[in-house]
């Protein structure tokens, strides 16, 4: 266990860089935890800040829907990535929660651990900011997808509902090899989901104005025909009819 640590934290992107005294001391400090499928690491609104490393398994970082019992998946974190950084820094509430996709071995390194051990080696520091850059690049991306749908749909237009679908759209867990791009597109599942509702009430509407067009095309045909059946003009030539008609059966049976 000691060495696949070891291998863990120097393989690492936060810690690569970094010579073997600081790796052990790493190793004293880090807790290890084993956590079930369907259980969080960290929960939203959580007063705490310990930063973790995906030792095994995979974990997603969702937020929940706003008044919605679901949740929208912001991003999947596997084995080598660490989670609740921002932590270490700000010191705030977490702003989502991550939960375990499969069964999980994780590191925990606390925030006084993490300063101690910067505060002798200050690279450290730097490759964590140079993590959460990678992590802030990707949610940048994340949004300017969701923005670009929003012009999409405000115009009408669905096609990329269409590419989406040809592409496989939302899976479990992402290929992290692939484009930033590619990968928040997966997963805007809650954003695509939107979307195809959006597209199916915005048909049934239309069908319903058509219905109602028709409906009221017809009444202003029986309200016309009211009218001029109605007429002073209408009467007289029913009553001209009518004489004409009786001097015409006079007629034949003289």
């Amino acid at each position: 266990m000691t060495q696949e640590i070891y291998t863990l934290l120097k393989q690492s992107e936060w810690f690569s860089n970094l010579p073997d005294e600081v790796i052990h001391l790493l190793m004293e400090r880090v807790k290890t935890h084993t956590v079930q499928p369907g259980e969080a690491i960290i929960q939203r609104g959580q007063q705490d800040d310990s930063v973790f490393m995906i030792q095994s398994g995979w974990v997603k970082v969702v937020i929940p829907e706003e008044g919605e019992e679901g949740e929208m998946v912001l991003n999947h974190v596997g084995p080598g990535e660490m989670v609740g950084e921002l932590s270490l820094v700000d010191q705030r509430p977490r702003s989502a929660s991550v939960i375990a996709l499969s069964e999980l071995s994780v590191l925990e390194l606390t925030r006084r651990d993490f300063l101690e051990i910067m505060e002798q080696y200050p690279m450290m520091g730097l490759h964590m900011l140079i993590t959460t850059s990678k992590r802030m690049r990707f949610v940048l991306t994340y949004l300017e997808q969701a923005v670009t749908w929003s012009h999409k749909i405000a115009e009408g237009d669905y096609s990329f509902l269409e590419e989406e679908q040809a592409a496989g759209g939302p899976g479990s867990v992402v290929d992290h090899s692939a484009s930033d791009s590619a990968r928040a597109n997966r997963f805007l599942a809650a954003f695509f989901q939107m979307a195809q509702d959006v597209q199916k009430r915005e048909a049934e509407l239309k069908e319903q104005v058509k219905k109602l067009i028709i409906q009221i095309d017809s009444g202003k045909r029986d309200h016309e025909i009211e009218q001029i059946v109605g007429s002073d003009f209408f009467a007289k030539l029913k009553l001209e009819t009518l004489q004409i008609r009786e001097e015409r059966d006079k007629s034949k049976k003289a």
